[in-house]
């Protein structure tokens, strides 16, 4: 286990981000209002839509979702480090992860629904 923190030094640190953030030293964290928050998220889903619908085969499409999957993690990397702004990544992973699990799932579909109409 590592160790713990204690409060003092906690609010001493909290303190001395917001005096330095005050005096002009240094900026504070933003991060996207919750529309925005739903537009980046939104984007990276069509993403993902746009590569499992216009690529053919499934090893081109893991391989443009891990490209993918790396070009979000680098746009949060960059813009936390160069404009100290929080964009969420953990969803864009989950959503560039759904998108073959729903390309998956309405083809099963499909498929089924195929197969029962020839047995008519």
């Amino acid at each position: 286990m590592g160790s713990q923190m204690a409060g003092v030094m906690l609010q001493a640190q909290m303190t001395s981000q917001l005096i330095d953030a005050a005096l002009g030293e240094s900026l504070l964290i933003w991060v996207l209002p919750f529309w925005g928050e739903w537009l980046w998220i939104l984007l990276w889903s069509s993403v993902g839509g746009v590569i499992i619908w216009r690529l053919p085969l499934t090893p081109t499409r893991i391989g443009a979702l891990v490209i993918a999957l790396g070009a979000g993690y680098a746009i949060c990397y960059v813009v936390f480090q160069t404009f100290y702004g929080w964009l969420p990544f953990i969803p864009v992973a989950l959503v560039l992860g759904a998108a073959p699990l729903s390309n998956w799932l309405v083809d099963s579909g499909r498929l089924r629904l195929y197969k029962m109409r020839k047995k008519k």
